[in-house]
């Protein structure tokens, strides 16, 4: 791919659609602020759906035998911002929310782990245990999008999630050999920061709550995928630590003070690319087909 096709495909594209359901939502947001929500959220799902088919990533539905199974993550991220209005209109407690979140998450990434897609083979029991960890780390990035953007949360909540996503694409293109993973976390980054940066001149906050399903599923997704994918053997490409940290430099929105939080999602992401590099193994970046 050409620079001009990242561009165009990575930068542009994502861009357009999420402009487009920015001006949709305008015009909708007299009628109901909650359908506005939904039409962002939806928006960077569509940018980081068109955006992997404009770089190959296209998977069936359900998965063909012959497609990896991280291509799931295309299918989950729309998933998400469509369930995510609806779990806010039940008006749920905050932590119920968060515990049927953790359930939705957990059901979507058990689909990554199917044992005849990935390697290794997980068992049933151990593909439903790191398919609930993820779940639940998908849940608490999705639930810490949805409460900043209650009060309000700017720079924040959504630099250190941009921070994340950035440093996985780092580590998945530079020592887990995957560019295409690592282009599938370009396009959700673009997503997710021009739905940001869109919002820019208004006064409220960068993601309306709904954006914090594409966000959480998205990179916990991506993470959850590479570990199954792209670890395979003695070989270790993606250390669990490494996917650990960059879920928590995410969530480290957590503290209100934009350049505290920042600075801790910095340093959370430097580590885990170290871990990455530490970790990585001495053959050649092509030779893994993934």
């Amino acid at each position: 791919m050409t620079p001009l096709d990242a561009l165009l495909r990575l930068v542009l594209l994502p861009g357009a659609v999420c402009a487009g359901a920015a001006l949709l939502g305008w015009a909708v947001a007299r009628r109901s602020a909650r359908a506005r929500d939904a039409v962002v959220a939806l928006g960077a799902a569509a940018a980081f759906v068109a955006s992997a088919w404009a770089v190959e990533v296209r998977p069936d539905l359900p998965l063909a035998r012959s497609q990896s199974a991280w291509w799931w993550v295309v299918w989950l991220v729309p998933a998400g911002a469509l369930v995510a209005p609806l779990v806010d209109a039940t008006r749920l407690p905050q932590a119920l929310r968060a515990v049927v979140r953790a359930a939705a998450a957990t059901l979507g990434f058990r689909l990554l782990l199917l044992a005849p897609y990935v390697p290794h083979a997980l068992d049933d029991a151990s593909a439903w245990q790191r398919a609930g960890v993820g779940g639940v780390a998908a849940a608490a990035l999705w639930t810490l999008v949805d409460t900043g953007s209650a009060r309000g949360a700017r720079v924040a909540l959504v630099a250190p999630v941009l921070v994340a996503v950035l440093v996985a694409a780092v580590v998945l293109l530079q020592w887990g050999a995957s560019a295409s993973m690592a282009t599938a976390a370009g396009a959700l980054l673009v997503s997710l920061a021009a739905t940001a940066v869109l919002a820019w001149p208004s006064r409220r906050a960068f993601w309306p709550g709904a954006v914090g399903a594409v966000a959480g599923v998205g990179l916990v997704g991506l993470l959850l995928g590479a570990l199954s994918a792209l670890n395979y053997g003695s070989t270790v490409r993606v250390p669990v630590a490494t996917a650990a940290l960059l879920a928590a430099a995410a969530l480290a929105g957590v503290v209100r003070r934009p350049a505290v939080a920042i600075v801790l999602a910095v340093l959370l992401a430097g580590a885990a690319a170290w871990f990455a590099y530490d970790a990585a193994p001495a053959e050649t970046a092509t030779s893994t087909p993934w």
